[in-house]
């Protein structure tokens, strides 16, 4: 098999080169804002990290967090269909407890998370596919370079984000936002979808602080972001560390949701951990892909930042070992034990 280079890795020349590392299209970057206040008029307070530490000043331990009381409803793990993708680019196959790991393709799951907030409302984690992911149909990832990283697409009617969206949304359980794992392609292929839909057209979009946008002009782009007019950035970098794990914010200050900080895989990505009402779930996102990736220490192929993919996968493994009732659901396979 002919190595898959990250893309802007790659040794072209002239317009191409420089289109590999400029984004187009990129959304207006804010500092997030607290979440609860329903009025877009610009006045909502920066979701500080200095006032989260101080709301928050007692709950520093994990063991305190994973046993409190408050807790997010109706979490919903939807599986929005699958694509064919190089296995090169989800484990780092140089690695050596992978040698006996084969170079071939590989199906693998994409997902989005739907949950609900005793008080602000229902959000999603990443975006998940739309309907021209359908089997054979080759999605909305385009350019010179697209099939190089989706190769082929499954998925079966009313398995698109937009019919899961419609089976879940009503009035007691409203879509308030959507939060992003980080902005590669398969993290954000459903968003045209969602935001045609005019009931999604004023929702909110979370993505960590300085993550670039993979939406790369002639090579690998489909404008998914076009009609999300601002990005509200979560800023980790000034956040609490909270061992094992590296910086983590409590979204919404209650200890219920976090946003974790694992660059590597991309600049700024974010896992998550949320306490749930059948107990605490951690979303690896892709500082791990897969679960033989995440039991051998294997990081993605695929990374901005070996160094740091590295770090962030020891630290969650780190977490797991330590908190082993915590599920987990690594960023493109479901573990068995989460059914």
């Amino acid at each position: 098999m002919n190595k898959i280079l990250p893309i802007c890795g790659l040794a072209v020349s002239g317009i191409l080169a420089l289109s590999a590392c400029i984004s187009i299209n990129d959304p207006d970057r804010v500092a997030a804002r607290t979440i609860g206040n329903e009025h877009h008029n610009g006045t909502k307070q920066i979701l500080s990290v200095n006032t989260l530490t101080e709301q928050n000043a007692g709950a520093r331990e994990w063991s305190d967090v994973l046993t409190q009381n408050a807790r997010l409803h109706e979490f919903r793990v939807l599986h929005t269909g699958s694509v064919r993708v190089p296995r090169e680019g989800v484990l780092h196959l140089e690695d050596p407890a992978a040698q006996d790991l084969p170079e071939d393709d590989l199906f693998v799951d994409v997902f989005a998370f739907w949950f609900c907030h005793s008080s602000a409302g229902c959000f999603l984690i990443d975006s998940g596919l739309d309907e021209s992911y359908r089997t054979g149909q080759g999605g909305n990832v385009r350019g010179l370079m697209a099939k190089n990283y989706i190769m082929d697409t499954r998925q079966e009617p009313g398995q698109d984000i937009v019919a899961q969206l419609d089976r879940l949304v009503d009035e007691r359980h409203p879509l308030k936002g959507v939060f992003f794992t980080h902005l590669h392609g398969d993290h954000t292929s459903g968003v045209p979808a969602i935001t045609s839909q005019p009931e999604y057209r004023d929702l909110r979009w979370f993505a960590g602080r300085d993550e670039n946008y993979v939406n790369y002009f002639l090579l690998y782009y489909g404008d998914h972001l076009a009609n999300v007019q601002t990005l509200e950035e979560i800023d980790w970098t000034a956040a609490p560390i909270m061992s094992p794990l590296g910086n983590c914010v409590d979204i919404f200050g209650d200890g219920t949701f976090w946003a974790i900080a694992t660059p590597g895989h991309s600049s700024g990505h974010l896992s998550y951990l949320l306490m749930t009402d059948d107990g605490p779930v951690l979303l690896t996102g892709d500082a791990s892909h897969t679960g033989i990736g995440f039991e051998r220490g294997i990081e993605p192929g695929w990374v901005w930042n070996r160094d740091l993919a590295r770090s962030s996968l020891r630290q969650l493994r780190a977490f797991k070992r330590k908190f082993p009732n915590v599920s987990v659901i690594y960023g493109h396979e479901r573990a068995a034990s989460d059914g």
